[in-house]
């Protein structure tokens, strides 16, 4: 029976073991392994299997085709079906077997909830592995920033303590100084607005500066300064 795991079953002492089709659903045994396992005529077994209202009782779920050890096809009933045999023949044997035969499946069951618990927990374990790695990474990635700043640090203090690098850079940053006043005084003078007194309609707008033009000699004179400092 390859479509299903095996169960090995004692039927009695003097008998050998009965090897049984298992599954997560059921039971499987041929018709020849119950008549043995419930101990009764293999043509009574035959004879109930055939029965209108078996046959009414159990859909084809409780029946299925499987080759037997030697070969040859055979027709296996679930654990369903040898329970109502053992009901229909009053046989103690067939109860047992069936008492047996469900404990073997809550074995199974059981078995492969707690694989898959198992295996559930091995995977939140990877997981948890891999988010304890990415934190190292990003500690280790902090660690080198802070490292390069600190060293950053370190080298700008030692450029501080140059007096030539320091009055250069007094010296740069007066410059920017002039050269925003410059810009500042620049776009003063540049900047125009719209004479409404001087503009006719329908013609184009009269443009003049916002300074009259002794404001702008002014402002020429401050800016010839700032020039000259350069």
């Amino acid at each position: 029976m390859p479509e299903f795991d095996t169960v090995a079953y004692q039927v009695g002492a003097a008998f050998p073991d009965l090897t049984l089709g298992i599954d997560d659903d059921s039971v499987w045994a041929s018709v020849e392994m119950s008549a043995e396992i419930l101990d009764k005529n293999l043509s009574e077994v035959q004879s109930l299997l055939n029965h209108k209202k078996t046959q009414a009782l159990f859909d084809t779920t409780h029946f299925r085709r499987s080759a037997s050890s030697e070969g040859e096809e055979q027709t296996l009933i679930s654990l369903d079906v040898v329970l109502y045999l053992a009901t229909k023949t009053h046989s103690e044997k067939g109860m047992r077997f069936c008492m047996w035969a469900s404990e073997q499946i809550k074995e199974r069951l059981h078995e492969k909830k707690f694989s898959t618990m198992r295996e559930r927990l091995e995977l939140s374990e990877k997981r948890l592995d891999i988010q304890r790695k990415k934190k190292e990474m990003v500690l280790d990635i902090t660690d080198k920033k802070t490292e390069i700043r600190r060293k950053r640090l370190e080298m700008q203090k030692d450029l501080l303590t140059v007096p030539e690098l320091e009055k250069a850079k007094i010296a740069l940053e007066e410059q920017r100084l002039l050269l925003d006043k410059a810009t500042e005084l620049s776009n003063i003078l540049a900047t125009i607005t719209v004479d409404e007194s001087k503009t006719v309609v329908g013609s184009e707008p009269a443009l003049t500066p916002i300074l009259d033009e002794g404001e702008r000699d002014i402002v020429k004179m401050k800016l010839m300064e700032l020039i000259l400092k350069f």
